[in-house]
Formats: C-alpha cells, structure tokens, sequence
C-alpha cells in the first residue's frame, strides 16, 4: 500500500490494517510512526503464492550504502532509504528524494 494511502487512514484503520500483516499497532504511537511501522512490514515481507497455499516468507536484505554528507549517512536497505546522523537513524522514507531533502534541510 502507498504511504499517502496510508496516512489518509484513521489510527484505527492503520491498526486494523497492521493486523492483515500479522502486527500489532499501539495507538499510542503517532499516526506518523504506525504509518512507518506499516511500510517496514510490507517491506520486509513477501508473498510466494502456490496452488494450495500462500508461503510466507522474510526477505533479508544487507544495507546498501549510497552517500554521505558529514555525519549524514544515506542508505538503502530493500525498498526503503535510511538517513543515520552520527551511526543513528534519524529518517527513513521509502522515497530517495525525501530523504535527500531531508539531509539538505540540515
């Protein structure tokens, strides 16, 4: 699911909907974090579909390192981009130019 279809949804449809990718949301959190918890689990799983049944499995994927700016250290690791300031992540989007204009923001 696209992340502008996620951030449409009420705290209670993006709990319900974490619930189809078997995790457990907290509505305590902020819409913005339930959001990013969601795109995580799509990213890491995949489905493997065969006649009598659907296979779950995890993909695992190594960080790929694209740029740094100083401290900023942009990667990406599977379908989203990371931004880490001093070994820390402080951004992740599953769009390159977000992040981008994040550390240029800095």
């Amino acid at each position: 699911m696209l992340e502008s279809e996620l951030k449409k949804m009420s705290k209670k449809e993006l709990e319900d909907h974490g619930r189809t990718l078997d995790i457990e949301l907290d509505r305590r959190e902020s819409k913005w974090k339930l959001v990013q918890q969601i795109l995580e689990a799509e990213a890491n799983v995949y489905f493997a579909e065969t006649e009598e049944e659907v296979v779950e499995e995890i993909s695992v994927v190594q960080p790929e390192t694209v740029s740094t700016n100083s401290e900023y250290v942009l990667e990406k690791n599977g379908s989203f981009w990371t931004v880490q300031y001093n070994g820390r992540e402080v951004k992740k989007s599953s769009s390159l130019e977000v992040c981008q204009r994040f550390i240029a923001s800095r």
